[in-house]
C-alpha cells in the first residue's frame, strides 16, 4: 500500500520505505495524475501539459517510457503477466488508482470538522480541523508551483487551507478561549489580507480579550487593505461587527452558534473538489428540466418510456424506424441539461449519432429550437462549417436583426461573439439544443467558436451538445482543458448490455433470433452498436451460423479505419496478438501470454509492451483481471485476423508453435491448432492425438465422479476441436493415417 504526499514535497511511503519516483518530468506525470483524482487523463493532454503545447518528435513514446518507469516504482513485485492495480491504462489516457493521498485526507477532515461546528460540537470541531492543519507540511505540490496544469488544484487546496484555519479559530472562540487564536489569525491575515472572515474573527477575538481599541484598529487596517488593493468598502458583516463594537453590543460577549455564523459568512463554507462525475451526475439528475406543457406530437420516439432494452420484433420497428436501445440513462441525462455544454464520446459505432438525434427529437418535441452541425471529414470545408450549419438551421427559423446578419455571418473574434449574442437573444424566447458531431474532426474555427459559445451563453438557455471518439482526440487537448472549467457532463457510451442488445439484433434483422445466438452476438461484437446492426443484417441475409463466424463487410472497414492511425510497429503486435488470441481449446483460449507474444515478436520484451499499451490507448485490447491481454471484441480479433495476407498468416502460426512447444510443452490442443495452420500437418496430428488421449483421461475422471472447473469445455470437446483443425488443414490422407 503506497501512501502519497503532496502537501508540500511529493513523495511517497510504503512499507519497506520511500519510493524513488525519478526525474522532474517524470515525477511531473504522477503529479498530473494524483491532480486528477483518479480520473483518466488522455495521453495528448499529458503531452499538452508537460511541454506545454511545443512537444518533441516522440513525446508519446517518452509518456509510456515514464509510465513503464513510474509501474515499476509503484510495484516492483508485479510482473509483466499481472495488470497494473494502480497506475492503469484507460483508453485514452492513464488513471492512478490511489487510495491514500494526504490532501484527500486533509479535505475529509476539513469537512468533517465544518459539519461538526455547524452541528454546534466545537469541540469535535477542533479536534477534525486541528488534525487536518496537522498534515499541511507546506503548499500543495510545492515542485509544481509553475505548471498550469497544477494551478488550479494549488489555489483550490490553499483556499481550503484557508477555511480550515478560519473555522477552527471558529470552534476555539466557540469554546470560550478567543486569545488562544489571536496570533494564529495575525500569520493567516499576514497571507491572506483580502480575508474578510479572518478580519472578523480577529477583532472579534480581540474584543473578547477586553482589547476594544485593538480590534477597531484591525477594522480600520481591514478597510485600508481593501481600499487599497480592491477599491471596495467592507462588507455587511465587518460593517455590523464594527457599530457592534462601538455600541458595546451584547452579543459579541458570547460565542455565536455556528448556524448563526454560517448565515453571516458565506466563505465558512467549505468548498467540494470540482470534477467529480458521480456528483455532477446526481445534481444533474435530480434537477431536470420541467415537464412539457402538452405531450410532444412531432417525434415518433419522443419519451423515455418507449426506449427499451429488449422487444419483438413487430413492436421493435416504428414506422421503418429502429428505436434506440439501452440508452435511457444517456437520454435522460442529456434532456436534463438545459444549459451549458456536454460531452458525448465513445469508440466508432457506439450510437453517439443515434443518442443525440433521439434527444434532439425529444426536444423539438417539447418547445426547443434544435440544430445539429457536423465537423466534415473531407478536406476543403470552409472554416467553422459545423457552425455554418448550425446557423443555417436557426437563422431560417429566427432571422437575426439586420445590424447582426452581417456579424452573424463573419469570421475571427467578431463573427464568433456575434454567434453567441444571437444565440442569446433567440434564447429568451424559446429554449436551444445545439450539436456539434465529430468534433474530433474539428478546425481550429469550430473550436474556438464552441469555447466563445459556451461562455458568453452561460445562464441562458443554450445547450451544447459535442460527440467525438476520444481515441482520436489529441487535437482537443486545449479545448478540453478549457471546457472543464464549465463543469460539462460527460458522458462515455459504452457496449449495450446483453439485453438491449439482443433487442436491437432481432428489431434489424427482422425475424426471430435464437437465445444462444444473440448472447454469442453480445460477447461476439462487445455490444458495439453498429457491429450488431451489420451483424443483424448478415443473419437476415445468410442466416445465424454466418453471422457467429464472418465479420460483416461494413464493420470489416470501420475497424480498418481505426488500424490506418495506428503506427506499424503496432499493428504489427496486433497480427501476433489475433494469432495467439484465437479461439482454440487449451489454456490460451481467448486470451494473449505476454510471454509467447515477446517472444513470438522477436523485437524485445519492451518493445512489445510499449506496442501493446498504445493498442491498450487506442481500445483494441484490453486487460482482464487474470492477467495478460485480449482483444476488446472477438469482432476486433477476427478482422485483424483476417486482415492478415495468408503466407504472413501461416508463418506467425509456425513460429507460434515454436514458441509453444519451448515455453508451454505441455499444451497439446494448442500446439495442434497452430502447427496445422502452419503447415506442418505431421506434427499436428501428434499433437492433437495427445489432447486426444489427455481429453479421454479427463473425462474417465470426470464420469468417475469428480467434477471440472466451473465454464470450462467437456473434455472430449478437445480432442474434437483439435481433430477438426488438423482436418481443415491436411491432405486427408495424412489425417487418415495418424487420425
Amino acid at each position: 500500500m503506497a501512501v502519497f504526499s503532496v502537501l508540500g514535497a511529493l513523495q511517497a511511503i510504503r512499507e519497506d520505505g520511500p519510493i524513488e519516483f525519478g526525474g522532474p518530468r517524470q515525477r511531473s506525470v504522477l503529479g498530473r495524475l494524483l491532480v486528477a483524482r483518479g480520473q483518466v487523463v488522455p495521453v495528448g493532454r499529458l503531452i499538452s501539459d508537460l511541454w506545454r503545447d511545443q512537444p518533441p518528435p516522440g513525446a508519446a513514446g517518452s509518456i509510456q517510457t515514464y509510465v513503464s518507469h513510474l509501474r515499476r516504482a509503484l510495484e516492483p513485485q508485479r510482473t509483466i503477466r499481472t495488470p497494473a492495480r494502480l497506475l492503469v491504462t484507460v483508453p485514452p489516457g492513464y488513471a492512478l488508482r490511489a487510495e491514500h493521498v494526504d490532501a484527500w485526507r486533509f479535505e475529509e477532515l476539513v469537512r468533517l470538522g465544518s459539519r461538526r461546528l455547524l452541528d454546534g460540537d466545537a469541540a469535535a470541531a477542533v479536534v477534525a480541523l486541528e488534525e487536518a492543519l496537522a498534515l499541511w507540511k507546506g503548499p500543495a505540490y510545492q515542485e509544481f508551483a509553475s505548471a498550469d496544469w497544477a494551478l488550479n488544484e494549488i489555489a483550490r487546496l490553499d483556499e481550503v487551507r484557508a477555511t480550515a484555519v478560519e473555522q477552527r479559530a471558529s470552534a476555539v472562540m466557540a469554546l470560550g478561549t478567543p486569545g488562544s487564536v489571536v496570533a494564529d489569525l495575525r500569520a493567516h491575515l499576514a497571507e491572506h489580507p483580502l480575508r474578510e472572515e479572518g478580519w472578523r474573527l480577529l477583532a472579534t477575538a480581540l474584543y473578547r480579550q477586553g482589547r476594544q481599541g485593538d480590534a477597531l484598529a484591525a477594522l480600520r487596517e481591514a478597510r485600508r487593505m481593501l481600499v487599497a488593493e480592491l477599491g471596495v468598502d467592507p462588507g455587511p458583516a465587518l460593517r455590523r461587527l464594527e457599530a457592534g463594537i462601538l455600541a458595546h453590543s451584547p452579543e459579541l460577549d458570547l460565542p455565536r452558534t455556528a448556524r448563526e455564523a454560517e448565515r453571516d459568512n458565506p466563505a465558512a463554507r467549505l468548498p467540494l473538489p470540482r470534477g467529480l462525475p458521480a456528483v455532477l451526475l446526481q445534481v444533474r439528475t435530480a434537477a431536470p428540466t420541467a415537464a412539457p406543457t402538452a405531450a410532444p406530437t412531432a417525434a415518433p420516439a419522443a419519451g423515455l418510456a418507449e426506449i427499451s432494452t429488449t422487444v419483438p420484433v413487430a413492436a421493435a420497428r416504428q414506422e421503418g424506424r429502429i428505436r434506440l436501445f439501452g440508452r435511457r440513462s444517456e437520454v435522460s441525462l442529456l434532456l436534463g441539461l438545459s444549459e451549458g455544454v456536454a460531452l458525448v464520446t465513445g469508440e466508432a459505432g457506439m450510437g453517439k449519432t443515434a443518442l443525440v438525434e433521439e434527444v434532439a427529437a425529444v426536444r423539438a418535441g417539447r418547445g426547443a429550437r434544435v440544430a445539429i452541425g457536423r465537423c466534415p471529414a473531407t478536406r476543403g470545408a470552409p472554416p467553422g462549417w459545423a457552425w455554418a450549419e448550425i446557423l443555417r438551421t436557426l437563422t431560417t427559423a429566427v432571422p437575426p436583426r439586420e445590424h447582426t446578419a452581417r456579424s452573424v455571418r463573419g469570421e475571427g473574434f467578431h463573427g464568433r461573439r456575434a454567434v453567441a449574442a444571437y444565440l442569446r437573444d433567440t434564447a429568451a424566447e424559446a429554449p436551444i439544443l445545439l450539436v456539434v458531431e465529430d468534433l474530433h474532426r474539428a478546425d481550429r474555427e469550430t473550436l474556438d467558436t464552441l469555447l466563445d459559445v459556451v461562455a458568453e451563453t452561460a445562464g441562458a438557455a443554450v445547450a451544447v451538445v459535442c460527440t467525438f471518439r476520444q481515441e482520436e482526440a489529441g487535437r482537443l487537448t486545449g479545448t478540453a482543458a478549457a471546457l472543464a472549467r464549465r463543469e460539462p457532463l460527460r458522458i462515455g457510451l459504452r457496449g449495450l448490455r446483453p439485453g438491449a442488445a439482443a433487442g436491437l439484433v432481432t428489431a434489424v434483422a427482422g425475424l426471430p433470433v435464437t437465445r444462444p445466438a444473440l448472447t454469442a452476438l453480445a460477447a461476439r461484437t462487445g455490444g458495439n452498436p453498429f457491429f450488431l446492426r451489420e451483424t443483424a443484417r448478415l443473419i437476415a441475409a445468410e442466416g445465424e451460423a454466418a453471422a457467429l463466424t464472418t465479420v460483416p463487410a461494413g464493420v470489416r472497414d470501420v475497424v480498418a479505419a481505426r488500424l490506418a492511425v495506428l503506427p506499424a510497429r503496432v499493428r504489427t503486435v496486433l497480427d501476433v496478438a489475433a494469432v495467439l488470441d484465437a479461439e482454440v481449446p487449451g489454456k490460451h483460449a481467448g486470451g494473449v501470454d505476454l510471454d509467447v507474444l515477446a517472444a513470438v515478436h522477436g523485437g524485445g520484451e519492451d518493445a512489445v509492451v510499449d506496442a501493446a499499451e498504445e493498442a491498450l490507448l487506442a481500445g483494441m485490447l484490453v486487460e482482464p483481471g487474470d492477467g495478460g491481454l485480449r482483444f476488446a471484441s472477438p469482432v476486433l480479433r477476427d478482422t485483424v485476423y483476417g486482415a492478415m495476407p495468408l503466407l504472413r498468416r501461416a508463418r506467425t502460426h509456425a513460429r507460434v508453435a515454436a514458441v509453444l512447444e519451448r515455453l508451454r510443452p505441455d499444451e497439446a490442443a494448442a500446439l495442434a491448432h497452430h502447427h496445422a495452420l502452419g503447415g506442418d500437418p505431421v506434427r499436428a496430428a501428434r499433437y492433437a492425438l495427445t489432447a486426444a488421449e489427455r481429453a479421454d483421461l479427463r473425462y474417465a475422471r470426470r464420469e468417475s465422479g469428480l467434477t471440472r472447473a466451473p465454464g470450462s469445455r467437456p473434455a472430449r470437446d478437445y480432442a474434437s476441436v483439435a481433430r477438426d483443425r488438423l482436418r481443415e488443414t491436411q491432405n486427408p490422407p495424412t489425417g487418415a493415417s495418424l487420425l
